[in-house]
């Protein structure tokens, strides 16, 4: 089973790596 707290980490990191693209995506356009 996994626990609440490794869920939210896994979250944040998904988040933190779409983020990353993102900014990389809108660079790559500038």
């Amino acid at each position: 089973m996994i626990s609440s707290q490794m869920h939210i980490g896994v979250s944040v990191l998904v988040l933190a790596v779409l983020a990353a693209v993102y900014f990389i995506f809108n660079a790559k356009l500038a």
